[in-house]
């Protein structure tokens, strides 16, 4: 699991430099319900420390400010809320951070896809701050024990409405005074008004004692999605063409039937002439920062990272599209590592998400893309369908779950050329292909699988059939690794 100590936590928020000793024995003395959670918005033993004063006068600049806690026993996600202001959370034992970006919140239906959430453990006395834009809820405990946990806001956040307004827009979020709520349907919060936007597979869950576990399967939405699984294999089984979008389409069209997705009623919720565009992003580049920060360890650990995910994306590609010769070489790389460089670099530019090659085009050559007419091709269906982005907005994340699963059983194929006889083979090529999914990284599973071939060639003796290259790619990965750490 990540900490909040970790660079991964720096969109979500940083840990604050608070003395929180005292403040903890004086939570820890608190006495909490032996089942469920609790919260306090403000405590008077609390806004009487040293620590409150700091909190109003420099954290929060003098606004008026609030202290109080949230504690007791929680192991689920039953919603996601947001504040205008930063939160500050205080653990006064381990707990776990379960936090998204509002910015994935979808603006039109305003539902969000849990399988963007991100958990990051919080240890004993670390005080963190919450920017306004994360989204949050209450923490979970440690293997089931207890978390107490302060929480700093601006004073009157969580109270009733005043004026409540209609429920249009964001406004239907608007849940209490400075609180935005997006609730699951089995969390109960309906009754309340809250709105049901949180949206899930649920197959598969974080689970505390292995880490992840198998979900409810019962779950409504988890059989839509294993309904788009079996239907698109099927459909891939009998080599139909578009088995994929014809799966995708199906399940949507069914979980609104079911009343499980938002049905569109307007022209609007299907056509939009308002085009996105880049004026926000295109050339705000901070080369300055990024001095600070270390300018050569960034450029090394991103080479490092670009060039793995995109070696092992294209010989997987290659791989399964047969477009490789019989003594391993793949011709034109040199040309589509430089296409891929320079789309990395305009993106940058543009500030879009970074154009480079990506694993699920292995749909695309399954469904018989090989040649450049394809790249063309989508491309062109892209700009038509930045028309239609209300329609696609539309679709569900456990819709589009199942053709990732399927692009996975593709490219498995391959691992049937893998000598799994001689150990000294099979165990490199397993750590590639496991360290893949369980570190979210193409370029980190190549990592111990380059340097777990070196370990074990030398081991055995058989160190004249490591390379030079070899041995200098994974020195250079560890290397990397260090610095990431």
């Amino acid at each position: 699991m990540k900490s909040v100590t970790e660079e991964a936590f720096r969109p979500y928020g940083r840990v604050l430099p608070l003395e929180t000793k005292a403040f903890c024995e004086a939570l820890k003395a608190i006495e909490i319900p032996a089942e469920g959670t609790v919260y306090e918005p403000s405590v008077a033993s609390f806004e009487a420390l040293p620590l409150f004063k700091e909190l109003t006068e420099k954290t929060y600049g003098e606004m008026p400010t609030e202290l109080g806690h949230c504690s007791g026993h929680n192991e689920a996600l039953n919603a996601l809320e947001y504040h205008r202001s930063s939160e500050i959370d205080i653990a006064a034992t381990d707990l776990v951070l379960m936090v998204g970006r509002q910015q994935d919140i979808d603006p039109e239906t305003l539902t969000y896809d849990t399988n963007k959430v991100e958990c990051f453990f919080v240890p004993a006395g670390t005080a963190v701050e919450l920017y306004a834009t994360t989204l949050h809820f209450a923490p979970c405990g440690i293997d089931g024990k207890e978390f107490r946990c302060g929480v700093a806001l601006p004073r009157g956040t969580n109270e009733a409405l005043a004026n409540p307004i209609a429920k249009e827009g964001e406004d239907r979020l608007l849940f209490a005074v400075n609180k935005w709520l997006i609730a699951h349907e089995e969390s109960g919060l309906g009754k309340d008004g809250a709105f049901i936007g949180l949206k899930g597979t649920g197959l598969i869950i974080p689970d505390k004692a292995t880490f992840i576990g198998l979900g409810h399967v019962t779950n409504p939405t988890t059989l839509l999605s294993l309904f788009g699984l079996v239907l698109t294999g099927a459909l891939m089984a009998r080599n139909i063409q578009g088995s994929i979008l014809i799966g995708i389409v199906a399940t949507t069209v069914l979980s609104m039937v079911l009343g499980y997705s938002p049905v569109p009623h307007t022209i609007g919720d299907v056509i939009s002439t308002s085009l996105p565009h880049m004026g926000e992003t295109f050339g705000q580049l901070d080369i300055a920062g990024a001095w600070n920060y270390g300018i050569v360890s960034i450029i090394f650990t991103f080479t490092v990272v670009e060039l793995f995910d995109n070696m092992g994306t294209l010989i997987g590609l290659t791989s399964k599209a047969k477009l490789i010769k019989p003594n391993g070489e793949i011709e034109n790389l040199d040309r589509a590592l430089t296409t891929d460089a320079v789309g990395t670099i305009c993106s940058s530019i543009f500030g879009t998400s970074t154009v480079t090659s990506y694993i699920e085009s292995a749909a695309g050559i399954a469904a018989g893309g090989k040649t450049g007419l394809t790249a063309v091709t989508v491309p062109i269906c892209f700009l038509i369908a930045l028309l239609f982005a209300p329609l696609v907005g539309l679709v569900p994340g456990f819709a589009t779950a199942p053709p990732l699963i399927l692009v996975g059983a593709l490219m498995m194929s391959e691992v049937g050329k893998i000598n799994f006889v001689d150990f000294s083979d099979g165990l490199p090529a397993f750590l590639t292909i496991i360290m893949m999914p369980l570190t979210g990284s193409i370029a980190n599973g190549f990592a111990f699988g380059f340097v777990s071939y070196v370990f074990m060639k030398t081991a055995v003796g058989k160190y004249k059939e490591i390379s030079w290259i070899m041995w200098l790619v994974s020195i250079a990965f560890v290397i990397n690794l260090v610095m990431r750490s």
